[in-house]
């Protein structure tokens, strides 16, 4: 039996032993648990200067799997370890040497890579499924909207029903909904594509060049919280047009890999890469103006003011448009938009009748053969791929080369600033 006088003393003890347990209990559980926010990225915390930001701007801690940089690299069909899961990440506040060195990762170097599409269309993301599995990319799937389930009073001030199919503002909404959730989680930043995405096999090492081009532009530190540089709202990865109306860009001349101009499938391009020394070459543009919405990606603070002045303010214009407006400075808004040229993803168009290519409009019924716009096709080159091909063929017979290595990165390049640039490019009024 305790004598009365030991009680206190005894309890005092017991409490602090308690407490120990619980306290390292929680710790235990906090490392095993699966929390939104991945291994490489620091905790969301409300920064000073606004109230709601995240603390981490992009990607920033890099997992410890093993992932392609400049001295080794990891093909893409062998770097589908998933990060997410990674149970070894780095030390918190530790970096990378190479700064490139998230974009091995499973979201590209993005938080998060959200996919738009309706489930029953279970073909386009039975696509999209496996070419995401080819590539080690990890997707969440976000539902499409069908105008039906939006209510009139939730369309966007002077949407105009007259000259906008019904489908135009379903689509407007789904991606008005993955940059609310960008918003929302707080993400640092999210790539957003849509169900009929495809994108050239060595999208990595494209990817790496894109990031390049883009921190020599924003004359990027040597450590950013993104692998792309922290100055950007948009990044033009994929569309089907590109536009530059700054007169400085980065360039590889040269490139073997870019596709040539009679395959170019886009609405309009930069009349710049026309010109004689610039055949061949591949860029990337500050001040780009895009169409179409395959893939592009977003800053939290570029979401933050998509929803602010397209979504709370007035447009007539599709999803596609109203981001070019904003790019084009038609708001009179600071929004920095940087753009791949030509686009490393792109859409793709599976052997069929053009009817079911589009939920936007019927599409010619006619059949057509298995088509991208990309020029080594992920989804055309699907079937060796998943049968282990760490080679990709060109769709067309005029590439040379035909076969590239998945890891093929281009060469580094150079900026550029031209005295003035072509009448089309530098031209603004045809942007609604």
């Amino acid at each position: 039996m305790v004598p009365l006088a030991d009680a206190p003393r005894r309890v005092k003890v017991f409490v602090a032993v308690t407490a120990s347990i619980l306290i390292l209990l929680v710790v235990l559980l906090w490392q095993d648990s699966d929390d939104a926010t991945p291994v490489w990225v620091t905790k969301n915390k409300p920064g000073p200067s606004s109230p709601s930001a995240p603390a981490d701007h992009h990607a920033s801690v890099p997992s410890t799997s093993s992932t392609p940089s400049k001295d080794s690299k990891t093909s893409a069909a062998g770097s589908s370890k998933d990060t997410h899961s990674n149970p070894n990440p780095a030390s918190p506040g530790v970096k990378a040497k190479d700064p490139l060195h998230d974009i091995g990762n499973s979201t590209l170097g993005f938080e998060r890579i959200f996919a738009i599409g309706f489930s029953n269309r279970m073909d386009k993301r039975d696509a999209v499924t496996v070419g995401a599995s080819i590539a080690g990319l990890d997707l969440e799937w976000m539902e499409g909207v069908r105008a039906a389930d939006i209510p009139e009073k939730g369309y966007p001030e002077g949407w105009d029903t007259n000259i906008r199919n019904e489908n135009e503002i379903g689509c407007w909404r789904a991606h008005m909904n993955a940059i609310q959730r960008i918003v929302q989680e707080k993400r640092s930043s999210a790539m957003i594509v849509e169900d009929d995405v495809d994108w050239e096999a060595h999208f990595r090492g494209l990817s790496r060049h894109f990031a390049t081009g883009a921190r020599a532009l924003q004359g990027s530190a040597e450590e950013t919280r993104s692998p792309y540089g922290d100055d950007w709202d948009l990044l033009w990865t994929g569309g089907c047009a590109m536009r530059t109306i700054k007169p400085t860009f980065y360039v590889t001349y040269n490139e073997t890999t870019v596709r040539p101009v009679e395959h170019r499938k886009d609405i309009w391009w930069p009349k710049i890469s026309e010109e004689p020394e610039y055949e061949g070459a591949r860029f990337v543009f500050d001040g780009a103006v895009g169409d179409c919405t395959p893939s592009y990606a977003l800053s939290y603070q570029g979401a933050r003011k998509i929803l602010t002045y397209i979504s709370m303010g007035t447009t007539t214009n599709t999803i596609d448009i109203a981001l070019a407006r904003l790019c084009a400075g038609k708001l009179d808004v600071p929004f920095r938009c940087l753009g791949a040229y030509p686009t490393i993803f792109s859409s793709f168009w599976r052997a069929g009748s053009g009817m079911r290519d589009s939920e936007l409009r019927d599409g010619d019924p006619a059949w057509h053969p298995a088509t991208s716009a990309v020029a080594y096709s992920t989804m055309i080159n699907a079937g060796r791929l998943i049968n282990g091909s760490t080679t990709a063929l060109a769709q067309w017979p005029e590439m040379n080369p035909q076969e590239i290595p998945l890891d093929y990165e281009p060469p580094s390049g150079e900026i550029v600033t031209v005295d003035e640039l072509p009448e089309e490019d530098r031209t603004e009024d045809d942007f609604p």
